[in-house]
């Protein structure tokens, strides 16, 4: 059974930026994810400033800043109406110690096709389709099994766990998630696309009321994608309703 230094488990942000920089460092690394097809969805609006020094450091923030936007200012609505705009960076600047003053807006998928690219350009590639159902520790400790959804077992010298909330690797594992989740303080978020020209594409747009809010953020890289955020539709008792297409509309 052949044997890999490092692999990974989940093939967002947080295991592509790994799995570069040991790339780049010459150990051999693999990265799965069980996933069939890369994501097409936003999940978040960008990496922070800290974060663009990480990708930085990789080679890649400016391909990071051509394809994003910078943050927006927010135009905030009551009763339909514009009532205040804001712009938490307008009086921000670069400086010795933080190089860069702000985040970046860019859908997530799009981050994650940069590293993609960076990572093949290392000769490694992420192997899609491939779930770890098991794993066990070898003798001393010196190498994991692996094992996967279709039966087969391999083996790595490191299993690193980059396979978010719902880690299947934690589980595995054993590790504990500690806190509590309260179940009715949600919002709904999706990427929808409105009709072109709808709105300002320059500015997040953010109405208020008393029984919550609704906003909408431009993608960058598309014509007529948004972010959509808001509070969730509720049942006859105040319950969060599950979110559907219909309730984004609206």
């Amino acid at each position: 059974m052949g044997m890999t230094d490092v692999l990974i488990v989940g093939a967002g942000p947080t295991g592509l930026v790994l799995a570069c920089d040991l790339a780049r460092r010459g150990a051999a690394v693999r990265i799965v994810d069980r996933s069939p097809v890369p994501p097409r969805t936003s999940r978040a609006k960008g990496p922070n400033a800290r974060s663009l020094e990480i990708l930085d450091d990789l080679g890649v923030a400016e391909e990071v800043l051509a394809a994003g936007s910078a943050p927006l200012p927010m135009l905030k609505y009551r009763d339909r109406l514009p009532v205040a705009e804001t712009d938490p960076w307008a009086d921000s600047a670069p400086s010795p110690d933080a190089p860069y003053d702000r985040g970046r807006l860019i859908a997530q998928w799009r981050l994650e096709e940069i590293l993609r690219d960076r990572l093949a350009g290392y000769g490694v590639r992420v192997e899609l389709g491939r779930e770890v159902t098991g794993l066990a520790e070898g003798p001393g400790g010196r190498h994991v099994d692996v094992t996967f959804a279709e039966g087969r077992t391999e083996r790595a010298r490191y299993v690193v766990g980059c396979d978010g909330a719902h880690s299947s690797v934690r589980k595995l594992l054993g590790i504990g998630f500690e806190g509590t989740t309260a179940e009715d303080q949600v919002m709904v978020c999706g990427d929808v696309d409105l009709a072109d020209g709808a709105l300002d594409r320059t500015r997040w747009h953010q109405w208020f009321d008393e029984d919550g809010a609704v906003m909408l953020c431009p993608i960058p890289g598309t014509r007529t994608g948004w972010w959509f955020q808001a509070g969730p539709e509720r049942d006859g008792r105040g319950r969060p309703l599950a979110p559907t297409a219909d309730g984004f509309r609206r």
